[in-house]
């Protein structure tokens, strides 16, 4: 989903400098688990039917490219009537047939980020940017999130890494971080700060590939 802008930015710049090439695939407001979806409340009905044609699609195009490894990320959702078994097995379809080409690719899964209020909007109010902080010993959501991203990886056979230590420091997570604004509403990761921890993320996914 429209996630897998938190990373493109930070992988794009990173993975190109240790010699390997990122092909990103996105459908904003898609639900990343392959599932089949009959609805979803803040999409119409052809946005619901180009999703599922979205994912009959895309895990074939990403198997052609032979790839060494395959980085699925998503944003944090509860969708009405989808069970939690069936959303962790719709990430198990998406590993299997994007790697269909060569089951030895590297699966990797990076964790739900942290998010809260729109930090633009929050920051505007406060004259002290911590007072928009997050605190993730009391974001109740986010922790549950975390629990299903432990079970879609061991469902998956995938590598998670967890993606909150690059923008909070212990249980706080600052809407600042050196010069940098970290998020540009809920779950956004601004460009700026993307780049920005680009080190991080991309050690973190080299650690996962064999061959690097």
């Amino acid at each position: 989903d429209s996630n897998v802008g938190n990373w493109a930015p930070a992988l794009d710049v990173g993975l190109k400098s240790a010699g390997y090439r990122l092909a990103v695939f996105g459908f904003a407001g898609c639900p990343t688990p392959d599932i089949g979806y009959s609805s979803y409340s803040t999409l119409t009905a052809s946005q619901v039917a180009n999703c599922n044609a979205w994912h009959q699609s895309a895990p074939k195009a990403i198997s052609a490219l032979d790839p060494v490894a395959v980085v699925v990320a998503s944003g944090a959702a509860d969708l009405p009537g989808i069970s939690n078994s069936r959303w962790i097995g719709g990430f198990k379809a998406l590993f299997d047939a994007s790697t269909a080409g060569d089951p030895m690719a590297a699966r990797i899964l990076l964790g739900t980020s942290p998010f809260s209020g729109p930090s633009p909007n929050c920051l505007a109010a406060h004259s002290n940017p911590q007072g928009c902080a997050l605190s993730l010993s009391t974001a109740v959501l986010w922790s549950s999130y975390a629990a299903r991203d432990k079970m879609i990886a061991s469902s998956s056979g995938a590598t998670l890494i967890p993606t909150q230590t690059w923008m909070c420091h212990g249980q706080m997570c600052s809407p600042i971080v050196s010069k940098y604004l970290v998020f540009f509403d809920q779950d956004h990761l601004t460009t700026a700060y993307s780049e920005f921890i680009a080190p991080l993320a991309t050690e973190a996914v080299l650690a996962t590939i064999p061959s690097a």
